[in-house]
């Protein structure tokens, strides 16, 4: 049987995020969490993977 290991990261909305113009540090506050794109590729090519061996 294979076994198939995806890690996954929750990474802030960039669309959302915002810059304070002082420090030029990432405003965060307010900020949703999504699945890091890249990440939901890598698990959906995984559960294709699973779909053809399970």
């Amino acid at each position: 049987m294979l076994k198939i290991l995806c890690c996954v990261k929750q990474v802030p909305d960039v669309d959302q995020m915002r810059m304070n113009p002082e420090t030029g540090n990432l405003i965060r506050d307010g900020v949703p969490a999504i699945l890091n794109p890249l990440d939901s590729n890598a698990l959906s090519a995984a559960m294709k993977i699973e779909g053809l061996t399970g």
